[in-house]
């Protein structure tokens, strides 16, 4: 069953995708998300929450409303830049709730190991 799940489907299934859960992409992956939404808004709404989430963790840095389609977030301090993290489309697009892996990944962590060097958000994890 589970390999199933994790199963690639031919292109010739995309023609079923909106009939039945869960959906699937252009590379042929599962996605958690519905397709119903503009994959802009959606992904400019994914990161508005991903900087309401680093706002908790860098309370006393300013962070900065994400940039498109740069799809980048900065923490500042003053005028000065201390963090960096960038956003690979992949992410954004293939997870409902990106809060959470950010969270097992341990972003904040590796934020402030990193400084001032950007850190980069895919589906593999952080670089």
């Amino acid at each position: 069953m589970i390999a199933a799940m994790y199963a690639r489907k031919s292109s010739t299934d995309h023609r079923h995708a909106d009939l039945a859960r869960p959906c699937w992409n252009e590379r042929g992956f599962m996605m958690t998300t519905s397709r119903d939404q503009d994959p802009a808004d959606r992904r400019r709404q994914l990161l508005e929450d991903i900087a309401e989430y680093l706002r908790g963790e860098f309370r006393d840095l300013e962070i900065e409303p994400p940039q498109l389609p740069e799809r980048r977030i900065r923490a500042m301090r003053s005028s000065q830049l201390v963090h960096d993290v960038y956003f690979r489309w992949e992410f954004l697009d293939d997870h409902e709730d990106p809060i959470a892996f950010l969270k097992r990944w341990g972003l904040p962590r590796r934020m402030r190991d990193n400084g001032t060097t950007p850190v980069w958000v895919g589906t593999a994890g952080l670089s």
